[in-house]
């Protein structure tokens, strides 16, 4: 018999220190519109905190990622593997700790995701944005902060911007498009369970070798960054992934540009109709 997911979404939320005051003002917020459809955990590694808890999921640090830089990268791609694992939704994502968020509303938007796509289908969304001129499969240190700029569409044109380096001028359209992808904002992002899956099985099958971008052309690791701190966003970094994995595969894209509201305007003018808000410090509810 097939078993089903326990709820319509599972969001984890991105932190090493989950009795932190922004974390718990945010708490106190995600409760006041509580959803008993949306799961909603702390996710922290083992080795970052010894706060443990029925709202905590405890995430031990991969093999296939053994890079500072990339342990941001590393904790959402564990928090999709347990989310997945132990089918806690339909819908599996996460939020960062400055990321507030109407679960409510969240519940409402997902509800009609769930309606309007084929059961089973591959699922990625969010606020999306295109990346460009992204050269990871080149050896040596990551490239891939030197993008020209965004286009605000994960169809968007390949060169929203004015290209200005000449070898990048150079190179045929079918180049120039290898070095840009899709990605969605790193303050949140969901994937139906099915498309969780398909990335998370990518990255296992591939291992370290997913992140080829990430080691020098000798082999050697590339220097460490101070802790807590990762110099590879989550964005671009699961954007990334997200082009190898889904690759080939009918993928349908939710954009969601009119649910966040990202550190331009005061949040209370949008609450009526905003499902989160990337910012840093809580917005009055």
């Amino acid at each position: 018999m097939e078993q089903h997911p326990t709820h319509l979404a599972a969001i984890g939320i991105l932190t090493q220190r989950p009795s932190g005051a922004l974390e718990r003002d945010m708490w106190a917020a995600y409760e006041r519109h509580a959803s008993r459809r949306v799961l909603l955990r702390h996710c922290v590694f083992e080795d970052e905190t010894r706060e443990r808890g029925p709202a905590i999921v405890v995430l031990q640090r991969p093999s296939y990622a053994p890079w500072a830089q990339l342990q941001c990268v590393a904790k959402i791609l564990q928090w999709l593997r347990h989310a997945v694992d132990e089918r806690l939704g339909r819908f599996v994502g996460w939020f960062d700790s400055d990321t507030w968020m109407h679960p409510q509303r969240l519940a409402a938007h997902l509800s009609g995701v769930q309606q309007a796509v084929p059961r089973g289908a591959d699922v990625w969304g969010g606020f999306w944005e295109h990346w460009e001129r992204a050269a990871w499969d080149q050896p040596g240190p990551p490239k891939s902060l030197g993008g020209v700029g965004f286009s605000y569409s994960p169809l968007g044109p390949v060169t929203a911007h004015k290209e200005t380096d000449p070898a990048m001028r150079a190179r045929s359209r079918a180049e120039r498009r290898r070095f840009s992808f899709g990605m969605t904002q790193g303050g949140w992002t969901y994937f139906s369970a099915a498309a969780a899956a398909r990335l998370v099985q990518h990255v296992l099958r591939r291992g370290a070798a997913t992140f080829g971008f990430a080691v020098a052309g000798d082999g050697a690791r590339l220097p460490p960054t101070r802790p807590g701190v990762c110099s590879m966003v989550t964005d671009v970094g699961i954007g990334w992934l997200g082009a190898q994995a889904f690759d080939g595969v009918a993928l349908h894209a939710v954009s969601a540009h009119h649910m966040l509201e990202t550190f331009t305007y005061p949040v209370r003018l949008l609450l009526p109709r905003c499902l989160a808000s990337h910012r840093s410090e809580q917005p009055a509810v």
